[in-house]
């Protein structure tokens, strides 16, 4: 696994109840094409045979750490102990559930180093579960802000970076959108770059999505928003920050509150840099919000020409969707 003359990277992966997946993420992270790495899974409080099948498969592995912690601390106090542990120049993090490509620390190392940057991340291609597509993200850092906006602006498996950033920037404890949340104060930080294909395979499967704590999320998630919007040198009004937290968090917004949604969108995305795919990728944001509303029913599709202008139409497929969306809800009231 080692060869001295490269700097070692750390490779991180949190795991909680892993069971079924965690070899195989480990497994991708063993068959990578750099060869000096170290490999630190953090069980965090597992009640499967997750720790069982660790010890079994990897105990005699040079290079290999598990580190337990006595409870269940969430994701962010595990990647936390694993970046503390790390003795790796760079770290990268891997989900318990994912796969890297061969390929990943090797293409992100020589893209960090080319770049002289801090952080470097990645697409992610989604497979399991009929699912087999792929999350791209902004080529750019100017782009990874501008969508750092509204959502996370990349996976998180995918980062890559120096030890000592993650050491003066940990993970918040307790917070349940802990990457976006890092993110949303990293980027208007530090240096970041991007390797522009998928490196990450993020498995897709019945418990990959906890649905629990749902009103703490989208709590933790709008003060995000709004932190990052301020990060990026804009000011809302209380007001439009009230039509941003509604449209996200509330399935019954009225028509009006929408169109008022749809110009503050329009009003970000003027705001600074942007490109086609970053106009996208706020269309897609309204168009999910719209698809969560249950009160927008098929009368909802011919009042559209209210929207910001960028925020009318969503392409065939999408539009498709919404429309039976409409039809179902105007039966069902």
């Amino acid at each position: 696994m080692r060869s001295y003359n490269l700097p070692l990277v750390s490779v991180i992966i949190p795991c909680f109840n892993g069971e079924e997946y965690i070899c195989d993420s480990v497994d991708s992270v063993l068959g990578q094409s750099y060869d000096n790495i170290e490999i630190i899974v953090v069980d965090d409080g597992s009640t499967d045979r997750t720790i069982e099948l660790i010890k079994e498969k990897y105990h005699a592995l040079d290079g290999f750490r598990l580190v337990q912690l006595a409870s269940n601390c969430g994701a962010a106090v595990a990647r936390n102990k694993g970046v503390s542990e790390a003795r790796g120049e760079y770290v990268c993090f891997l989900d318990a559930d994912d796969l890297a490509v061969r390929h990943r620390i090797e293409c992100q190392l020589k893209k960090l180093l080319d770049t002289e940057s801090n952080i470097c991340v990645s697409p992610l291609k989604n497979f399991g579960l009929s699912k087999n597509h792929v999350n791209w993200i902004s080529l750019n850092q100017e782009g990874l802000k501008k969508i750092s906006l509204l959502k996370c602006p990349f996976p998180q498996p995918s980062v890559f970076g120096e030890r000592w950033v993650f050491q003066s920037n940990p993970y918040l404890a307790g917070c349940y959108a802990e990457d976006y949340e890092l993110w949303s104060r990293l980027l208007f930080k530090y240096k970041f770059c991007v390797v522009d294909e998928p490196l990450i395979l993020g498995r897709n499967h019945s418990g990959s999505a906890s649905r629990s704590h749902k009103e703490k999320i989208e709590s933790q998630t709008h003060e995000i928003r709004v932190s990052s919007i301020k990060n990026y040198g804009l000011r809302l009004s209380n007001s439009e920050l009230e039509v941003l937290r509604s449209c996200y968090t509330n399935k019954f917004v009225s028509h009006d509150r929408l169109v008022s949604f749809s110009h503050l969108l329009s009003f970000l995305l003027s705001e600074g840099y942007s490109d086609k795919f970053i106009s996208n990728q706020y269309n897609d944001q309204f168009y999910w919000v719209l698809r969560q509303q249950c009160n927008y029913d098929i009368f909802g599709v011919y009042r559209r020409l209210r929207f910001s202008k960028g925020f009318r139409w969503f392409g065939l497929g999408k539009e498709v969707k919404l429309l039976l969306n409409c039809i179902v809800n105007f039966f069902l009231r």
